[in-house]
């Protein structure tokens, strides 16, 4: 059965909150303990002969609460301000280095070609990949949302395990963005580092201040002696609560990741329909003797690899054989740690991406729209294999560039170009203002004529290829490359759904990335709150669907009886401009997830109500999903595609 993934997204919201649970317990038995100190050392003496301890002290009690909850909150704050520019940090905390999307590594090669397939097959644009110098077998996931997503692999991943191997552990690690895995996993990472924080300010104190103090020449009187004694000795206290509160963030980091675990095996086997490919994996890992090479950083990460990456006396992860028990449906007694290597499935013709202006495409069947809606954070084997023969029939000449960042820009600047003739020449001038001539007939020249003959339905995947060689831009290039983008797209003063969908594709993803911008606001208003703004994109897909105003208003009331709430005016299309359906689905991320799916499925009613879905209404759907991070699979369809005559 399918995973949902609203409710997964729900699901994984409620975890947050146990977790937050467990790190108050954590931190008031810390204050706890650091109370009975603080009272030991503050009791009261009854005479000369008796010492009388007083154990209800206020005031010790407000000072230990107060320096526990600015260093543990404190530094959980840190770590999650540090945390919230994306996936990336936590891969380059690792050592990981970006794998060039160029890249001629045979290996490198191969587990893009695997990612780059399950990120079509999943409606999300390719995400970076970051390797680590490590012979162990490990990836993980790490990002709040798809968009900011990264894929880290050790060394000993992609040169040791088979394609079908490496796509059973992607999977794996796919299920986690979908299922809501990675904000919680960057959380706990978060409060895991909070907790270790006490140890650290005790080293401090004990390395840095004390033995200064100790060993200064300017420090011999007795009291400065005493004074280091004193903090050496808090220092030392410290850094027993830190390891106390190092024990507690491995049990909240046991408890919160092993079920988890389970849940990503199945839903990889789910996604693949290959239960030898993550199997075997997992045995090569189980029969695996190289020791990691990963520090002591890796401990607060445990949790969100593929396997456990460090040694622990509380285990992230289940036991192996226990993991291979399940997927393969075999004892416990009967798993055996030796590979297995499976051959990759051929592709079947499908699919349907992208539209151009003036372009409708085919007509689809209601059913493949609802499909494509109800499939929304899955991968299922058909679409993987789409995603194969998508890739396999874009020109090699195009695939290679589309992992070249400036030709990548080249691409998406092609894609942009129309037509018409008189605006293609303005479209021309506007690139020749930009580039040098002769970079622009090197590139764009080079490129034009291949993606003017490319199938419609191959754009957007060639769009989604290009994006990790795009995320390679600096600042300043990332401005000059929006600047003409804009430029390209306003050329003829109006806005096509194609040039709609590129716009929003790019701004979600680059943006996030490249300019560092953090996670946004909590996913918890509702619909009601934000009820003008789904008013706004409902009314947009009717006027892109409808030629006549009667039928664009019977399309605006199918999608408003879905969303429900209060009745509203249809909105003129001069309300619906390209900054504000942006502005609206801006505010729209903010949604909980359970009113997401009802928005998109009132999106879904607009398109389909009058009977005639085409190709180009149901990618600008697939554009607003992705704008609300809700990766919709694409649409597959019967007729092949292949690649144009030379």
């Amino acid at each position: 059965m399918a995973i949902n993934f609203f409710a997964a997204q729900a699901k994984a919201k409620k975890k947050t909150g146990r977790l937050v649970i467990l790190f108050g317990i954590a931190v008031a038995l810390i204050i706890a303990i650091l109370y009975v100190i603080g009272v030991l050392i503050f009791g009261e003496n009854g005479n000369e002969n008796t010492f009388t301890i007083v154990w209800w002290q206020p005031g010790v009690l407000l000072g230990v609460g107060l320096f526990t909850l600015v260093v543990v909150g404190g530094g959980s704050f840190y770590k999650l301000a540090e945390l919230s520019q994306g996936g990336n940090v936590v891969a380059s905390s690792l050592g990981g280095k970006q794998i060039d999307p160029g890249t001629r590594d045979f290996d490198e090669k191969r587990v893009l070609n695997v990612v780059e397939e399950m990120a079509i097959a999943s409606g999300i644009p390719v995400p970076p990949v970051y390797l680590i110098d490590d012979p162990t077998i490990n990836a993980f996931a790490a990002g709040y949302h798809p968009k900011d997503a990264v894929i880290g692999v050790t060394s000993g991943c992609v040169q040791q395990l088979s394609r079908d191997e490496l796509q059973g552990v992607m999977a794996h690690e796919f299920s986690h963005i979908f299922n809501g895995d990675m904000r919680l996993n960057i959380r706990l990472m978060g409060v895991i580092y909070g907790l270790l924080v006490l140890g650290l300010f005790g080293l401090l104190l004990v390395r840095t201040i004390g033995y200064s103090m100790m060993f200064s020449r300017r420090s011999n009187s007795k009291d400065s002696g005493q004074a280091a004694l004193a903090i050496i000795g808090i220092g030392v206290v410290l850094m027993v609560l830190g390891f106390i509160g190092t024990f507690f963030g491995r049990v909240i980091q046991a408890a919160v990741s092993r079920q988890r675990e389970y849940l990503a095996d199945a839903t990889a086997v789910q996604y693949t329909r290959d239960p030898n490919g993550i199997g075997g994996a997992l045995r090569k890992i189980g029969g695996l003797k190289a020791k990691t090479k990963l520090d002591a950083r890796a401990s607060e990460l445990n949790h969100m690899f593929f396997t456990q990456a460090m040694s622990s006396m509380f285990a992230t992860h289940p036991p192996i054989a226990d993991r291979i028990s399940r997927i393969e449906g075999i004892p416990i007694s009967s798993v055996a740690t030796s590979s297995t290597d499976a051959s990759s499935g051929a592709a079947v013709p499908a699919g349907a991406s992208g539209f151009a202006a003036g372009s409708e495409g085919a007509t689809l069947k209601r059913s493949q729209l609802h499909q494509s809606v109800e499939g929304i954070g899955n991968i299922d084997t058909a679409h993987i294999e789409y995603a194969h023969s998508l890739i396999e029939a874009i020109d090699p000449v195009l695939l290679d560039a589309a992992h070249q960042p400036f030709d990548a820009q080249a691409i998406v600047f092609c894609l942009l170009l129309s037509p018409e003739k008189k605006v293609r020449a303005t479209q021309h001038q506007i690139l020749e203002n930009r580039i040098d001539k002769k970079t622009l007939d090197i590139t764009v020249g080079r490129l034009e004529k291949l993606v003017s003959r490319l199938d419609q339905r191959l754009r957007l995947p060639l769009l989604d290829l290009a994006i990790p060689a795009l995320c390679t831009m600096s600042v300043s290039q990332h401005k000059l490359f929006r600047q003409t983008l804009s430029e390209l797209i306003q050329a003829d003063q109006s806005v096509s759904r194609f040039e709609w969908t590129v716009h929003v594709v790019l701004t979600r993803h680059l943006d996030q990335r490249i300019l560092d911008r953090r996670a946004g606001p909590k996913a918890n208003q509702t619909l009601k709150r934000h009820h003008a703004d789904a008013v706004v994109v409902l009314a947009t897909l009717a006027y892109l669907g409808s030629r006549e105003q009667q039928s664009a208003e019977l399309a605006f009331r199918s999608g408003l009886a879905v969303l429900g709430g209060a009745a509203s005016r249809m909105p003129s299309p001069d309300e619906c401009s390209l900054d504000t359906l942006d502005k609206a689905l801006h505010r729209l991320d903010r949604l909980r997830f359970s009113d997401r799916q009802r928005l998109l499925l009132a999106c879904e009613a607009c398109i389909a109500q009058d009977g005639r879905t085409t190709v180009a209404e149901a990618e600008t759907m697939r554009a607003i999903a992705d704008a609300i991070d809700c990766p919709m699979p694409p649409i597959l369809q019967e007729q092949q595609v292949t690649k144009p005559e030379s």
